[in-house]
């Protein structure tokens, strides 16, 4: 999915456009199905005006998995997101979040509204003590986006599966501090036929 094109660009492209112009120099892309067709593309980074290396995986060990094959070159705090998001995420603005309040990681929410198509009723035993018409369920869910500092590291084991969701919960149950940063700008997850069609409508009016 991150090599599907949005407008003229490949997600991915558009994804590494956003991190330079944030100031982020050095990006590492965690590789496995079709990992050549990654580097072919990227290649070095340095069209980019970048610096890309590599992180290739025999089998999928997960978005946070994957941090136990590039241990020696994560010295500083440092972003994660899936390769297959668009966003206008102020990734500058989210990193000084992550610092000021001395987390160990930052998870991205961003508010996602339910309209139940049907009046909720509420009422104690038999009698009923109210109606609800068509109400809306708010909830915060994960954008995809993280700021990790490198003392997560020790919760991560080589060759393991482990998904983010499960590694923030390793780091609160250690009394780690963990922060989540509400996400308000563009966000669009492309996991279905719809999302990617919404992804370049979305894209072309904006151009």
């Amino acid at each position: 999915k991150p090599l599907l094109p949005v407008g003229d660009l490949p997600i991915l492209e558009i994804i590494l456009m956003q991190l330079k112009a944030a100031g982020v120099e050095e990006v590492i892309l965690a590789v496995g199905h079709m990992a050549h067709l990654f580097k072919a593309f990227f290649q070095d980074g340095s069209r980019f005006g970048m610096k890309i290396s590599y992180s290739y995986e025999d089998k999928p060990l997960g978005t946070a998995g994957a941090l136990a094959y590039v241990l020696e070159d994560l010295g500083d705090d440092f972003i994660v997101m899936n390769g297959d998001l668009l966003t206008s995420a102020p990734f500058e603005n989210l990193l000084d979040f992550h610092l000021e309040t001395k987390a160990v990681g930052t998870i991205c929410v961003r508010e996602h509204i339910i309209e139940v198509p049907y009046g909720v009723l509420d009422f104690n035993g038999h009698a009923l003590t109210g109606i609800s018409e068509k109400p809306k369920l708010k909830n915060f869910i994960n954008a995809g986006i993280y700021v990790l500092s490198p003392e997560v590291l020790k919760f991560v084991y080589p060759n393991c599966w482990l998904d983010m969701p499960t590694l923030f919960e390793r780091l609160i149950e250690n009394g780690k501090k963990a922060s989540v940063f509400p996400l308000k700008e563009d966000w669009i997850d492309i996991g279905h036929i719809k999302d990617l069609q919404q992804a370049r409508d979305n894209f072309d009016g904006d151009q």
